[in-house]
């Protein structure tokens, strides 16, 4: 009899403990598809006069931070990012024109922030593609305002021996909830944007 009562203390101390686990574990925040604002412009050698994909974005009154998955490839930032490149005195001058300010940000450069607007173009040594050959990255972004992660986004990149195409694959924003901002954990972001990245490369 004592060794039953037992083993149902146990029993409902075990239920207790699960239920508490699950009562306070985290729910996953509400987000929603964000408005059309984010720009991409493919890069095509015999065409195009950019020198790689374009990827633009616009989120007002919010910081911006850029990276890539990847450290095939690098950004060019044209001088009119000066403006809103919050790490443009860091980043390497781009040479290849001596009358304008460029620059242009490599893997150990990243993350790279910026305000309320960016756009940067990436590059490839397309002398280095064999014909037939696609080179893959993915440029992400976390949106930050007063201090809260608004939203995200992930572009897909995919290039040839004559070509550069950036493709949208997440646009994401987490809205205020009764005039309050949600708490995003950045651990639970980074997780989500790895999720969707493994999703898109089994479905190509």
């Amino acid at each position: 009899m004592k060794r039953r009562l037992l083993c149902m203390l146990a029993g409902m101390m075990a239920a207790i403990s699960l239920f508490s686990a699950v009562a306070c574990s985290p729910s996953e925040p509400e987000e929603v598809d964000a408005e059309d604002n984010i720009i991409c412009r493919e890069y095509n050698i015999l065409l195009s006069s950019l020198r790689g994909a374009s990827i633009g974005f616009q989120y007002d009154g919010c910081t911006i931070e850029m990276s890539m998955q990847q450290d095939n490839g690098w950004l060019y930032l044209d001088q009119f990012q000066e403006e809103y490149c919050l790490d443009w005195e860091r980043l390497v001058d781009d040479d290849s024109d001596e009358y304008v300010v460029e620059k242009i940000a490599y893997s150990d450069d990243l993350p790279i922030r910026f305000q309320n607007r960016a756009e940067v173009q990436w590059i490839l040594d397309h002398a280095g593609i064999e014909k037939g050959e696609v080179v893959e990255n993915y440029l992400t972004v976390v949106v930050e305002e007063k201090g809260h992660i608004m939203g995200y986004a992930v572009v897909h990149l995919a290039a040839g021996k004559d070509f550069n195409i950036p493709e949208v694959i997440a646009n994401k924003s987490f809205p205020m909830t009764d005039g309050e901002y949600q708490e995003i954990d950045r651990t639970w972001l980074d997780e989500r944007i790895e999720m969707l990245i493994s999703e898109h490369q089994s479905e190509i």
